[in-house]
């Protein structure tokens, strides 16, 4: 790994700091690297955008303090704003916090309508952000899997723009034990 993708990581690593991913109690920093490892091979700046995937959406970093740790990472404008681009675009717009009135279901249908409208990159990293997860609700939430891989599968079916080879993955590990 190159030296400014290490000081990312350190980064993130310390923005996570004290977090951590329920039931299973893991650092939710596992959760982070794990999409940007996966994201990688696919996209330009995969790992990067990977690694910061929740940053904005779970209120851990500013945009503005993103760029700076980017920019004093050694990123040029362009990969800074490239990434950050990417970022925005996984961040849930459709929040209980931001429309309150809304209820669960209609989050998740408007947020995924958005979904289908972000970039080919970004869908991508989308792909192994829902593959993480998936592993995560198996294991500890195995009551909720069939409903919630049937969702993600329609999800999928919508999110077409990104990596062939990582949406096939994630078809299959949500295709996995469901009887259709």
């Amino acid at each position: 790994m190159e030296q400014r993708a290490e000081t990312l990581t350190a980064w993130i690593a310390g923005k996570y700091a004290g977090r951590h991913i329920p039931f299973s109690g893991e650092p939710y920093f596992v959760h982070c690297l794990a999409v940007a490892e996966a994201a990688a091979p696919y996209v330009n700046w995969g790992y990067e955008a990977g690694l910061c995937h929740d940053l904005l959406e779970d209120h851990i970093a500013t945009v503005e303090e993103l760029r700076m740790a980017l920019s004093e990472a050694g990123y040029r404008l362009p990969e800074t704003e490239l990434i950050i681009a990417m970022v925005i675009e996984l961040s849930d717009v459709f929040t209980a916090e931001h429309f309150p009135d809304f209820n669960d279901k209609k989050l998740r249908r408007l947020e995924n309508k958005r979904l289908v409208t972000i970039s080919s990159q970004s869908q991508t990293i989308k792909y192994a952000d829902l593959i993480d997860n998936a592993a995560w609700v198996r294991q500890y939430e195995p009551y909720k899997w069939p409903r919630y891989a049937r969702r993600k599968l329609r999800l999928l079916t919508a999110l077409d723009k990104g990596s062939q080879e990582l949406r096939r993955q994630a078809v299959e590990v949500f295709s996995c034990d469901l009887n259709f």
